[in-house]
């Protein structure tokens, strides 16, 4: 399942929910348009419950990566393998990220 898939689910599960709460659903669920299979319901909430358990890159995690590009460009920008337009381009790359994200 991907995330769209398990949005769609979801959205579906909610719009369940509201027409139980409200006047619309006489709780006959095997005529409902809206019934699915439990283990598509599982899946698409253990999905939002993985994505909800993550935790964000740190502050040092993403200065990290950004370090590991600089280093990786500065290697290509001397590297013989280099052309001189390329390493223009990666000297733009650098001062990009200079700019952007060095604190």
């Amino acid at each position: 399942m991907n995330n769209e898939q398990a949005i769609k689910v979801l959205l579906d599960e909610w719009k369940c929910i509201d027409r139980n709460d409200g006047i619309n659903c006489d709780r006959q669920c095997e005529k409902c348009d809206l019934v699915m299979d439990s283990a598509i319901l599982k899946d698409a909430y253990n999905m939002a419950i993985k994505a909800l358990s993550q935790e964000p890159p740190t502050f040092n995690w993403v200065q990290n990566r950004v370090d590991l590009a600089k280093a990786e460009i500065k290697n290509a920008i001397e590297s013989t393998f280099c052309t001189k337009d390329e390493a223009i381009g990666l000297g733009v790359a650098l001062n990009v990220i200079d700019k952007y994200f060095t604190i």
